[in-house]
């Protein structure tokens, strides 16, 4: 109703775009009614704005990253980009002491835009978004996030098929997270590394990195409030498996698999999902077809809670490696499993 009755005032914060007015109402929601009339009074009036109504963004920005972790960019991306306008409004009118808060939410939120645009495919959006987070982060003086920033720059790059390009963010963000106390920023900048490398056939580079990435990782662990915080040493040990598989180590990669499926949490399901893939490329280069048909199931079943086109892609190019046994019956029970999820196979 308040949004309703404010609506002029808010297309005005949204540059005339109503798509943005949902997440005000989510946002407004979860307060008292205090809080709300304070709120309500910064988005009317971003001059307004206070260490109080930035806190909430953050709120809001911590929901969302738990939401995409759980079920995936189309669900949550209307709600970031909203806040992501609202952010970036207030840094217009917000005095200098507040401002470079203000450059870091932006930023925390534009590479998180920048990451659901890279799940959907839409690459050109994702790299937008990741400049745009980058910048912010500049404007901020936040050595961490810029770090941060560059490593998903680079592995976008890497993902498109530009390793070389990879290489440079890469080592960009090495030389950024090499600057502050956070071992597992340090430790994601190396497998990120170490994942260009590979991609790029550089073996040897690949393998240094990976173990900078586990001595980096060793002390990041117990690290508060990393920028990093969804890396550990399941997601390391992923990488490590994709690095094997893309270097035609398959017994490797099939023991690092193996392993980050041990450590990565329920709460991560992308990333258990990719671990399951890992676990299939190392099958199939063991033509061990069985074993591969079931964990790309396990995969397919994850991804069905967790949209992501990126992950559907890596999923069905999974099962493409399944052609030569298409007419085993545990390649045609996961390509019923796959139809029955959504999911595109061989015979769709």
């Amino acid at each position: 109703m308040w949004v309703e009755m404010n609506r002029r005032e808010l297309l005005q914060l949204f540059g005339g775009v109503a798509g943005g007015l949902p997440a005000v109402a989510a946002i407004l929601a979860g307060l008292d009614s205090n809080e709300r009339q304070r709120v309500g009074e910064v988005l009317i009036r971003p001059e307004r704005v206070d260490d109080a109504s930035i806190a909430h963004i953050e709120d809001a920005l911590n929901i969302a990253l738990k939401q995409n972790d759980l079920y995936g960019p189309q669900a949550v991306l209307p709600m970031v980009t909203a806040q992501q306008a609202i952010a970036r409004a207030l840094l217009a009118q917000a005095p200098e002491r507040l401002k470079p808060r203000l450059f870091t939410v932006h930023s925390q939120l534009a590479q998180l835009a920048g990451w659901m645009h890279f799940d959907l495919r839409a690459f050109d959006l994702a790299n937008a978004s990741y400049e745009a987070a980058r910048e912010s982060a500049h404007e901020a003086g936040n050595d961490e996030l810029v770090a941060l920033v560059l490593c998903n720059l680079s592995y976008l790059s890497t993902w498109r098929g530009s390793p070389r390009t990879g290489i440079d963010h890469a080592v960009a963000a090495q030389v950024w997270a090499r600057s502050v106390d956070d071992g597992l920023l340090r430790s994601y900048a190396e497998v990120i590394a170490a994942f260009a490398y590979a991609s790029s056939g550089r073996a040897n580079a690949s393998l240094a990195a990976l173990d900078a990435a586990d001595d980096a990782l060793v002390d990041g662990i117990g690290t508060e409030a990393s920028v990093a915080y969804f890396h550990g040493p399941g997601l390391s040990l992923s990488f490590r498996s994709d690095c094997m598989y893309r270097l035609g180590r398959a017994a490797d990669a099939h023991q690092a698999a193996v392993s980050s499926l041990e450590l990565i949490g329920e709460g991560y399901t992308r990333n258990r999902a990719m671990a399951y893939v890992d676990l299939a490329h190392a099958h199939i280069e063991g033509r061990e077809i069985d074993e591969a048909a079931q964990v790309i199931g396990e995969a397919a079943v994850l991804a069905a809670s967790c949209r992501s086109d990126r992950l559907s892609e890596i999923i069905a190019g999974a099962r493409a490696e399944l052609t030569p046994w298409a007419d085993a019956l545990c390649v045609r029970d996961l390509d019923d499993l796959m139809n029955d999820y959504g999911l595109s196979n061989s015979r769709m």
